[in-house]
This record gives structure tokens, C-alpha cells and sequence, in this order.
């Protein structure tokens, strides 16, 4: 089991709250200063969060933040991200990679 370092728990070395006194807010404007920056509150933000996953930035943080908000299951939303985007980044690089070798090759057989 994991201890969330994000949660609204206190801390036995800081002895305060995260983001002590806001506990009951509604306004998200008001703790901006405590949502932290891989969350999936907005669009913008949560495919923000879903190229940092795919990029596996951090991606264990995100997923066991969660993991801890949800459910353990939770977990296979990130496995089948992390799978599928790193899949399609690396094609997409591959892709990129090889066309360019093409390009070159052609421009050195027309120096020859």
C-alpha cells in the first residue's frame, strides 16, 4: 500500500494539511496554487496530462494519485495509455525517421 503525498492527510514531517484550510472548497480558482499540474479537471489540462503519461514523464505519480482517488483499477487505464501511445509515438517517430533517410538517399544518388 501507498501513501498519497497529495491528499488532504497530514503530514507527520510538515504536521499541516496539503493545502491546509481548503479542505471544503468548491471554488478551483481558489486552490490553484494546490491542484497540481497532471490532474484531468479540464480538457486542455487532461490531455496535457495524457502526453505526459504517453511521454512516461512522471507517469506513476499520476497513476497512483488515481489509483488512490478511484479505484486500483484505475491502473489499467494507464497500462493500456502507456502501451498504446508509446506505440503510436514511436511509429510516428519511426515514420518521420525513415522518410527522411529516403530523402537523403535520394539527394545523394542524384550527386552520383
Amino acid at each position: 500500500h501507498f501513501d498519497d503525498q497529495d491528499g488532504l492527510v497530514i503530514a507527520a514531517s510538515q504536521g499541516e494539511a496539503w493545502c491546509a484550510g481548503t479542505e471544503h472548497e468548491t471554488n478551483v480558482a481558489y486552490r490553484q496554487d494546490c491542484i497540481p499540474r497532471a490532474h484531468f479537471d479540464t480538457f486542455l489540462w487532461s490531455v496535457v496530462t495524457v502526453f505526459q503519461i504517453m511521454t512516461g514523464e512522471n507517469w506513476n505519480w499520476i497513476m497512483y494519485s488515481g489509483m488512490a482517488a478511484n479505484h486500483w483499477a484505475y491502473a489499467v487505464v494507464f497500462i493500456l495509455v502507456i502501451v498504446f501511445g508509446q506505440t503510436l509515438i514511436l511509429s510516428l517517430f519511426l515514420s518521420m525517421l525513415m522518410s527522411t533517410f529516403d530523402k537523403v538517399q535520394e539527394n545523394l544518388k542524384k550527386k552520383d
